[in-house]
């Protein structure tokens, strides 16, 4: 199925929860009690979007878009709604700087030339229909280059000068499970608390 664009909506969500889930092996000695964890591949995103205050036009895009997603069937770009931009400088159109690039690093080029604090650990981006979160500063070299470190790792190998998107990226998401919609209340709101997970292959 296609991946489809977020609504056309002219309010922006109440509320946006975002949460990462972590997967991990445990194993505890049953004798000392001693403990020792791994991380599997595959933690993912999920996200509750409270349009608690829909009414009017608004109202009937999200039902529309409920019927084109078709419960888990379907697939959405969601922005990262509460996140604009990089707290650092940012700027520059970075791109993938080879092919073939696994794991929680990636080199990029595209970005200002000799900038201090480009990035910031914490900030989001964008590669591939996934997002993904830095987990230290970057700075860039003399002719705009930088390595990103981040989590997850990549969903899949981005392609050679691939987009990096640096102002609310997006991921590919699913609703959690196939029973969504909302009800009619006094004064014509019409409520709806949309709740996600990020789908991949």
């Amino acid at each position: 199925m296609t991946t489809l664009a977020w609504p056309n909506l002219t309010i922006t969500p109440q509320r946006a929860e975002w949460t990462f889930v972590g997967l991990t092996q445990v194993h505890e000695a049953p004798i000392s009690g001693a403990v020792q964890t791994q991380e599997i591949p595959g933690g993912y995103w999920t996200c509750v979007l409270d349009y608690s205050h829909a009414r009017g036009d608004n109202a009937r895009l999200l039902w529309a878009f409920l019927q084109q997603m078709a419960g888990r069937a379907g697939r959405v770009a969601v922005p990262s709604f509460g996140y604009e931009r990089p707290s650092g400088v940012g700027g520059g159109s970075p791109v993938v700087a080879g092919a073939g690039q696994v794991g929680k690093s990636l080199a990029v080029s595209g970005g200002p030339i000799s900038t201090t604090g480009w990035l910031k650990a914490g900030d989001l981006f964008g590669v591939g229909g996934y997002i993904y979160r830095l987990t230290a500063d970057v700075t860039t070299d003399g002719v705009g280059a930088a390595t990103l470190a981040f989590g997850p790792s990549l969903r899949a190998s981005p392609a050679n000068a691939a987009a990096i998107t640096l102002r609310r990226p997006t991921t590919t998401m699913m609703f959690v499970d196939d029973r969504q919609g909302s009800s009619f209340t006094p004064g014509g709101v019409v409520p709806f608390v949309l709740t996600f997970r990020e789908a991949f292959t």
